[in-house]
């Protein structure tokens, strides 16, 4: 994806000796990178999986989505360890899931983020028969419900 953080972000912010630590399971340069690349990846799903509800995503890059996108990859390079051992600066906030539900409903509109336009269409259904006619109903027995004789 990399839409809202890069990879190369990412390891700028977190610096070497930590990201070294937190991949030191992961051998080869290629399998760091996917592995990288894979935890941008599911942040800025996360973002847009809220976002997208009303919103067309993916939306502009901004500072704000960058940060946020950096809090969940950075929480999930830890959790991927151990859940136990994240750090209180990576752990997120109760603040951080408000932003994202607050995103999902338009209360945080973020910068140049674009309604999605949802249109709804209707179904042509062409039938010689009759769904309904007044012949179904003179020869339905008055004591018997409607909904019993058609989804009964």
């Amino acid at each position: 994806m990399g839409n809202y953080l890069s990879v190369s972000i990412l390891m700028g912010r977190m610096g070497e000796t930590v990201l070294d630590n937190l991949c030191r399971n992961i051998t080869g340069v290629p399998k760091q990178d996917a592995f990288l690349e894979d935890v941008v990846d599911r942040a800025e799903g996360l973002i847009n999986g809220y976002a997208g509800r009303i919103y067309e995503v993916p939306m502009p890059r901004s500072p704000m989505l960058e940060e946020l996108a950096c809090r969940f990859a950075e929480y999930e390079m830890y959790k991927r360890g151990s859940a136990d051992d994240v750090p209180t600066k990576y752990k997120i906030t109760e603040n951080d899931w408000k932003i994202l539900m607050d995103m999902s409903t338009g209360i945080f509109v973020p910068e140049g983020a674009v309604l999605r336009t949802v249109e709804g269409t209707s179904i042509d259904a062409e039938s010689d028969t009759a769904l309904m006619s007044e012949d179904a109903f003179s020869e339905m027995p008055s004591d018997t419900d409607p909904y019993d004789i058609w989804w009964g």
